[in-house]
């Protein structure tokens, strides 16, 4: 389409929006534009060169891949995975069904657990707009087999949080995946935080037919169209994350959950909250999905470059010849899933905590 797949918030689409309602202003015309982030920002190819908005068209090459792993997953006959898959693909169907397809986002940061997540979003993302193709051909009357040409699948979108202290590794997986699925990715510069950066897509999600024009028109039809667009509510938006029952911030979260209060409102899903360390790695070789190269190194749990070792239990045996250079077995092998995140560095706040545990346990002896 010729849209970029990857663009970082704030960015100058969105400087172009505030120089356009500063511009709209001087006008006398309203000067909520509502766009979300996720719409792209073209010009008109012609003298007037003004401004539009639209949504970037999903490849057919990413799409079709996207729908041959959804009717791979769906039937897929391992015994171990297959509940825990079908499962997850119900999650979401459920959520693109109540959420649709603009307000379905996903979080991906590498890790082994967003990369599960991606494949999940990706193929129900596609299911999801050939139900709805499905859907157009049979009520046409004509039995129009065209629905295809008539309803375009759009990017699926996914989020990213820029940290300087990220591992090249995670940070060069990323980008070449977002290419190769054909990814609409909003990333968030370094020092917006989650909280911050989830309310920035929240307050602004305004579906594409909500979208007023970015250019100004002095008929009274086409400002009442404005204002009217520009005075409905944000859509719902619901966040697919990778969280796990395991994972220090699950809590007592369901398959959907609402934020925390602290945050703005949306929607958590948690399509593979049931799954263990070990369902991930089975998942991951039993479709021989890609993953970052770290975790061959021993990596069990990614962090930051500050935080985070291979795990040690992980650690090989020394080989006579090697020297004293320390090797791991890739992380697939850990056998102890508890010992997933052995390889993070505590921080001091974690150590405070296991020295009043220790005292504690002293006392009661």
């Amino acid at each position: 389409s010729g849209l970029p797949n990857w663009r970082t918030l704030p960015n100058e689409e969105q400087e172009e929006l505030d120089t356009n309602n500063n511009n709209d202003n001087d006008s006398n015309t309203n000067t909520n534009t509502n766009v979300s982030y996720f719409a792209h920002i073209t010009h008109l190819e012609d003298s007037s060169n003004q401004p539009q908005v639209e949504n970037a068209p999903w490849s057919t090459a990413a799409y079709n891949s996207a729908l041959q792993q959804y009717d791979a997953l769906i039937s897929c006959k391992d015994t171990f995975i297959q509940p825990f898959v079908q499962d997850a693909l119900h999650t979401l169907d459920q959520a693109y069904r109540l959420y649709g397809p603009d307000s379905v986002i996903g979080s991906f940061n590498g890790g082994k657990d967003a990369v599960v997540i991606l494949e999940l979003i990706r193929a129900a993302h596609a299911n999801h707009y050939r139900n709805l193709m499905n859907e157009h051909a049979d009520g046409n009357e004509n039995g129009d087999s065209n629905a295809e040409s008539q309803i375009q699948p759009m990017r699926p979108r996914v989020i990213y949080f820029d940290n300087k202290l990220e591992f090249p590794q995670i940070y060069d997986f990323v980008q070449a995946t977002v290419e190769e699925y054909d990814l609409d990715m909003i990333a968030f510069k370094e020092g917006v935080g989650f909280v911050g950066g989830l309310k920035m897509l929240v307050e602004q999600n305004y579906l594409a037919l909500e979208q007023p024009p970015l250019s100004t028109s002095s008929s009274a039809q086409s400002q009442s169209q404005s204002q009217s667009l520009s005075q409905s509510q944000p859509h719902p938006m619901a966040f697919v994350l990778g969280t796990r029952e395991s994972d220090p911030n699950a809590g007592k979260q369901g398959a959907f959950a609402p934020s925390s209060s602290y945050m703005p409102p949306f929607m958590r899903v948690n399509p593979i909250l049931k799954w263990t360390y070990g369902h991930i790695w089975h998942f991951l070789r039993l479709y021989k999905l890609p993953y970052c190269s770290l975790y061959d190194e021993g990596y069990t749990s990614l962090g930051t470059v500050k935080d985070t070792l291979p795990c040690p239990a992980l650690k090989k045996v020394h080989v006579e010849g090697n020297g004293n250079a320390a090797e791991f077995w890739p992380a697939y092998m850990l056998k102890d899933w508890e010992q997933e995140r052995a390889g993070r560095v505590k921080k001091d706040k974690d150590k405070d905590k296991d020295k009043d545990k220790d005292k504690k346990k002293h006392k009661k002896r």
